[in-house]
């Protein structure tokens, strides 16, 4: 059986980056979506693909082939 790929938005946050560290370093098979990739923290061996909330195109593309998204909201 494959592991799932997870999906996590708002990395550059507290709560996304929390979440997006702990499923770095328990293995998982992540992608990490940001609306500016470089200000993702320690994403070493991380997909990490640009995309914002607004922006549908971006985020359909970027979760592409993810089975489970964690999303953080924007307020």
């Amino acid at each position: 059986m494959t592991r799932p790929l997870i999906a996590v938005t708002g990395v550059t946050g507290h709560v996304g980056g929390l979440v997006g560290r702990q499923l770095r370093d328990a293995g998982a098979d992540l992608v990490v979506l940001a609306r500016d990739p470089a200000r993702v923290p320690d994403a070493a061996g991380v997909r990490v693909e640009r995309a914002g909330y607004a922006d549908a195109e971006a985020a359909e593309t970027a979760l592409r082939g993810a089975d489970v998204l964690f999303m953080v909201s924007s307020t």
